[in-house]
């Protein structure tokens, strides 16, 4: 049983390997087990000796698991992060982070847990843990305007199409167009210009889509809310 008497779940988090994901899912991670949970928080070797270190009152309920980043050609040995490469390298880290796929599997195979928590970067994840019978939730890590841009929920899981049939922001020249979600909203000259919304590295190396949330399966999105400015 949780803290507040609840049934205590076994959850496993699977961040994308640059820190500024790791962290945010660590922190998912304490607050889970603050709760009473019992947490399995994967990643790379060389990433995990990198986290700040857990609470002594929390450790007893997180898990640190090391999955093996595979080799890749072009991946520069002990690169394990964004952190730890150039920009015009991080599809090489993208291509060994889905080579994370037959060990994660097996993973979740032997250990069964309640809920599984994910990243953009793993697409292939949802439906494995929705054969396996886990429950699934994407944790959108940056900030609420990032998922605003893309589409409203119901776009962002395929429910909404763009012309030809493709999902809404599901490519570079998508953020180009004016978006038909939010009402009221004209172009003008300081918004929704068609350079610079995102960095093209980002759109071209990374797919996104119906794929960004593993939007077969995708019963649950958490997002992490910007504050407030001025």
């Amino acid at each position: 049983m949780t803290n507040d008497g609840k049934q205590k779940l076994h959850i496993v988090v699977f961040p994308w390997l640059a820190f500024g994901h790791m962290i945010p899912f660590l922190e998912l991670a304490k607050n889970m087990a603050r709760r009473g949970h019992q947490v399995s928080f994967l990643s790379t070797p060389r990433n995990i000796e990198r986290l700040p270190r857990i609470p002594p009152n929390l450790s007893p309920l997180i898990s640190l698991v090391k999955l093996h980043l595979p080799p890749v050609d072009g991946l520069p040995d002990n690169a394990e992060a964004t952190i730890d490469l150039p920009s015009d390298k991080i599809h090489f880290l993208k291509k060994a982070y889905d080579g994370l796929k037959d060990e994660l599997t097996q993973f979740l195979q032997a250990s069964s847990p309640d809920w599984v928590v994910y990243d953009f970067a793993p697409y292939w994840l949802p439906p494995i843990a929705a054969e396996l019978g886990i429950s699934r939730a994407f944790f959108n890590a940056v900030n609420a305007w990032f998922l605003a841009f893309l589409g409203p929920p119901s776009a962002l899981i395929g429910s909404i199409h763009g012309q030809n049939g493709k999902t809404l922001r599901s490519h570079l020249n998508g953020s180009r167009l004016l978006p038909t979600w939010p009402t009221g909203i004209t172009r003008s000259s300081g918004s929704w210009r068609p350079h610079k919304t995102l960095p093209q590295m980002f759109w071209t190396r990374i797919d996104l889509g119906p794929q960004l949330l593993g939007a077969t399966s995708l019963p649950h999105v958490i997002v992490k809310s910007s504050k407030p400015t001025g």
